[in-house]
């Protein structure tokens, strides 16, 4: 290749092979495929699938991570009443963490609540 392939770039035969192919990689990688800026799905597609999925892993975790760490206390203390009260606490604490997360709406911050009382234009203070 000789003479400017680009404006700026100036690609010779004096170039060393490495050089053209890094120039040529870095030239294809400026130009994004349209198939790529396509997701595979729709946003809203899979979505409530996403969520439960979501709620039934955290309220799981929380059950086997409390669980476990009763069940662990159980083998050192040895007792056997650790493992089902760690389980309660952490299916608890899992509800919980899936109502914080999933159970509320998201608050728009745009939408005000209107006084229907009030009028709609405030009175002049001259008439």
């Amino acid at each position: 290749m000789t003479g400017p392939d680009r404006a700026g770039d100036e690609v010779t035969d004096a170039m060393p092979a490495t050089a053209i192919a890094v120039t040529n990689i870095v030239r294809r990688a400026d130009k994004v495929d349209p198939a790529m800026t396509k997701s595979p799905r729709s946003m809203d597609e899979g979505r409530g699938a996403d969520m439960g999925w979501g709620a039934t892993s955290t309220m799981l975790g929380g059950l086997f991570l409390w669980g476990g760490l009763g069940w662990l206390l159980d083998h050192w203390w040895g007792t056997r009443f650790a493992t089902p009260i760690g389980a309660i606490v952490g299916l608890a604490l899992g509800i919980y963490a899936v109502v914080m997360r999933y159970g509320r709406t998201p608050v728009d911050a745009t939408a005000r609540p209107v006084d229907s009382t009030a009028d709609p234009q405030p009175q002049s203070i001259e008439r």
